[in-house]
């Protein structure tokens, strides 16, 4: 007999009581029909630090807690989005995963066309000393250190807007190249490689009213969102 999908949201002032409720939660869904026998539960955390705690917490109710995994939220929809769209359209390596976007925004920022660019000029500026010709491919040590710095900053805002921000994105990536340089760096990314998290999802999300019933029994049977 089929059973219908549900979301069920339980509340708790105290994070000790939540753990105990999980901990029964994870044990029924282990004992469903559907659930496999090997099947890892999966406990979707905000951190790595909550999946610590979660996991000491479980293994004090128990006396251990094993054949569970704590993924991340943005890691589990792109294993999820891997794992059904196939890995032309989702790569393993995330490409606007913040320690690979720093090095892709500073290769960008040190290239001739952006350091000619006027829309640019106030980063440029930034980063680039009085002393130095900013047509010049040779900057200083110090200036490598400023644009790296830029890099790592931009990264992060990145990071943000798409977390909070997609509506921007999505009308940079269409419109970047008549806005403003946060902009037209954005539009660039995504000419460079446009599988980007907003992305993503959105095709993630249209895939899984198409799915083929060996792709539905390959989907985890129960997730968890602790906290």
């Amino acid at each position: 007999m089929a059973v219908a999908k549900q979301l069920m949201v339980y509340p708790a002032n105290r994070l000790e009581d939540l753990a105990v409720l999980l901990n029964h939660v994870v044990k029924l869904g282990h004992q469903s029909d559907s659930a496999g026998v090997l099947s890892s539960a999966q406990v979707v955390v905000e951190n790595p630090g909550m999946q610590h705690w979660v996991n000491t917490q479980l293994a004090k109710q128990d006396g251990i807690a094993m054949n569970i995994n704590y993924p991340l939220p943005g890691k589990f929809v792109w294993q999820l989005a891997r794992q059904l769209l196939g890995d032309e359209q989702v790569p393993q390596q995330p490409p606007y995963q913040r320690e690979a976007l720093v090095w892709r925004i500073d290769d960008v920022l040190a290239s001739e066309a952006i350091l000619a660019n006027d829309t640019f000029a106030q980063a440029n500026r930034y980063w680039r000393s009085d002393a130095s010709d900013l047509q010049s491919s040779k900057p200083c040590a110090d200036d490598l250190l400023k644009r790296f710095g830029l890099a790592s900053a931009l990264a992060d805002l990145f990071e943000q807007y798409i977390l909070y921000r997609p509506d921007w994105l999505t009308l940079w990536q269409k419109k970047g190249q008549e806005l403003h340089w946060q902009a037209q760096l954005w539009a660039i990314l995504c000419q460079q490689d446009g599988r980007h998290p907003i992305d993503i999802q959105r095709k993630l999300i249209q895939s899984l009213s198409q799915l083929t019933a060996a792709q539905r029994q390959a989907l985890p049977q129960q997730i968890c969102l602790f906290a």
